[in-house]
């Protein structure tokens, strides 16, 4: 993943869509946070290498949409459909 490539879409004013293979903790904290509605939620995988394409495919998968990205914070904002 080059983060570059995604702030350069982003600042062109386009959408970027990201599929993620789920893990617990977006499942258990991430699905919460859209229930209840009270507050931001950032996920940081964190993942001592990169999956590979069977790893991937044995886990759930969800799209989103990248939306903005905080130079400060090196945050990617996603836009969920829940």
């Amino acid at each position: 993943l080059n983060i570059d490539y995604i702030r350069l879409y982003l600042s062109s004013k386009n959408p970027v869509l990201a599929i993620l293979a789920v893990d617990n903790e977006l499942i258990d904290t991430g699905f919460r946070a859209a229930k209840d509605n009270t507050s931001k939620f950032v996920w940081n995988p964190q993942l001592l290498s990169p999956l590979s394409y069977q790893q991937i495919l044995s886990r759930p998968l969800h799209a989103v949409v990248c939306v903005g990205y905080d130079d400060f914070t090196k945050e990617v904002k996603l836009l969920n459909s829940w």
